[in-house]
């Protein structure tokens, strides 16, 4: 199992990259890379070809102006492994939701849902899940979302405060108040 750090996103709500916001004196992208790798065999960041960093990266050239799904779809042109995927902007990811995650894996997805709602970008894709991921976005359904609700396996996190989401100023803001207190994300 590989990891996918995916920090290749404009961060144009936010209106600075989010992959370089600090989150407990670390940088987010950062924060993921480490989390993966306590369960990777190796773990790669998923960015822009403008963007650079000092861990090993997989640039998102396969595919363009398909969003997240052009990450997802790179790493599996270059390795055909299962995928251990995780956005950047999950500030409140911990090690305990990595392991949640890992142990109830079985193929050919698993990844955290809420309410029905469905988290793609803190999942694990198997080569299959993939494979199907580009056989929608040739059909023009480009969402991770959509593969992800005809296969695998939806499991309730733990912590709901993991898969916190942030990409606008304010929700950075709630993600920096949730961290010192317990309880509902809003």
């Amino acid at each position: 199992m590989r990891g996918l750090v995916l920090v290749g996103g404009q961060s144009e709500r936010m209106g600075e990259s989010k992959a370089h916001l600090e989150y407990d004196n670390k940088a987010l992208y950062l924060r993921a890379y480490e989390l993966l790798s306590t369960v990777c065999s190796s773990v790669y960041l998923s960015t822009r070809s403008d963007q650079v960093f000092s861990l090993p990266t997989i640039i998102d050239e396969a595919f363009t102006q398909i969003g997240p799904a052009s990450g997802l779809l790179s790493a599996h042109e270059k390795y055909r492994d299962i995928w251990f995927v995780l956005a950047c902007d999950f500030p409140l990811a911990s090690d305990e939701a990595v392991r949640q995650l890992y142990e109830a894996y079985k193929p050919p997805a698993t990844y955290f849902v809420m309410e029905g709602q469905v988290e793609p970008l803190f999942a694990i894709w198997s080569p299959e899940a993939l494979d199907m991921l580009k056989e929608n976005v040739r059909k023009g359904k480009t969402g991770p979302i959509y593969t992800l609700r005809s296969l695998g396996t939806g499991i309730e996190p733990k912590d709901r405060r993991w898969v916190y989401n942030t990409n606008t100023p304010e929700e950075w803001q709630i993600a920096q108040s949730m961290r010192r207190t317990t309880g509902r994300v809003p």
